[in-house]
Order: C-alpha cells, then structure tokens, then sequence
C-alpha cells in the first residue's frame, strides 16, 4: 500500500514523500527500538515525529507532555476552520435523514446502529474499488455511504463532506456507530472515513472500513498507522 506522509528538514520545511506504508512501518519500529525511544503521541512512530539528520537519514524526535497539549489544541482549532470554512464554501445542510436519526429515542438509535453494524460486516473481505458502492468493489466513502443506507440514513456520498454531519464528539466518546476520519495525505484535511465497531477496550478501539491496501477490514483506532491519521469523530445516531 503506498500513501503520502510528511517528514520535515532541518530548517523545519515539510516534505512530501511517497512512501509504502508497510514497509514504512517496518522501518520505523526498527528505528525506534534501536535508538530505544518512546512516543507520547502514538503507539507507534508517525512520520510527522521524524526529521532529516545532516546524513539524510530519518531522526526521532522527543516530544513534551506540553508540546504534545500544545500540538492538540492547534490541530483541534484547525480543524474545527476547516470543518466551518468548508460548510460555508459549500453551503451544506444536513440531510433530511441525519437530522431524523439524530432527534430519534434511545431506544430507537440502538436499533439503527445494529442495523448499520450488521450491514457493515456483510461487506468484511470485499475487495478496494476507487468510486466503487457494491459487493463488488467499494471505497471508504462508497462503503459507509451504502453502510448507513441500510438504517435509512442517506449520508452524502464522499468522505470530505460525511465529516461534515452529525455532532462532533471527543475520541473519549466513541461509541459503535460513530464515524471516524483520517487525513492520509494533507494534514487536517479529510480524506478517509470507517465506522466505530468496537470499544469494549478504550485502549483498543476498533473501527470497520474500506482499506484500499486490504478492502474492508476491521482496523486500530489507537495503534499503529491510523492513530497517526486520524482527525476527527462524529456521531449521526
């Protein structure tokens, strides 16, 4: 699977690579262990927790209790001006069934979530498909657009504006159902998107999505790559 990430030079500068992302993790716990550092922010080293030495080669570097707070509220205000400047920019309104879904008893929501966690799984091994919203092949978007269909919640079809319905929540709040989004390739800008499926471990939470290395699969919301990526949680019903 290849993917974007960024590491950052000596004078600061932010550099694109392309990089395949397996390897890419391989090397880095490699990295880590023999230079025998731990991260604050993640489970497993990020690009962006990486510089370039004098010798060209990938460096750690070691992160503050208060960077690491520093670093959250600047990412949360940015996205929250994403999330705003994109609503404006498109006028987007939320849909008719999101709002239904959203005003529904509890009882009720437990049954919707069921039903879309029960839809979801259906759809376990089906193979990545850009654009693709069938058994046949299917994207992220395509996968929890079609997901959530099944409770009659129409969500809009691609990742960037799902990320913009419902009600944000804290990761301390996920909960089955809840969508979650990831940036892979800009940082705070959306571009991928799973449904929470587990969260009997708070440690170990795990979200179902269209994986374009694995197709749909069941992933960490906590460890390794995706804890990197992830930017942000909603919740629908």
């Amino acid at each position: 699977m290849e993917g974007i990430s960024f590491i950052t030079d000596k004078l600061g500068n932010k550099k694109q690579i392309v990089v395949d992302l397996d390897m890419h993790a391989r090397l880095l716990k490699k990295l880590f262990r023999k230079l025998d550092l731990t991260m604050d922010i993640y489970d497993e080293p990020s690009p962006r927790n990486l510089f370039v030495n004098d010798g060209g080669g990938l460096e750690a570097v070691k992160v503050s209790q208060k960077q690491i707070e520093e670093v959250r509220a600047q990412k949360k205000e940015e996205i929250a001006k994403e999330e705003e400047q994109e609503i404006h920019t498109t006028k987007f309104k939320q849909p008719m069934s999101v709002l239904t879904a959203m005003s529904l008893q509890e009882q009720e929501k437990t049954l919707k979530i069921e039903a879309i966690l029960d839809k979801a799984h259906t759809f376990m091994g089906t193979p990545y498909q850009f654009g693709g919203d069938s058994p046949a092949g299917m994207d992220c978007s395509g996968f929890t657009f079609v997901t959530f269909k099944a409770a009659d919640i129409e969500l809009p079809r691609v990742s960037r504006q799902q990320a913009l319905v419902g009600n944000k929540i804290e990761p301390e709040e996920l909960k089955p159902g809840d969508l979650v989004f990831f940036g892979t390739g800009i940082p705070n800008r959306v571009n991928h998107v799973g449904i929470v499926a587990k969260t009997d471990d708070p440690q170990d939470i795990k979200f179902i999505h269209a994986s374009s290395s694995q197709g749909v699969t069941v992933s960490s919301l906590n460890r390794g790559y995706w804890s990197g990526v992830f930017i942000k949680a909603k919740r629908v019903v």
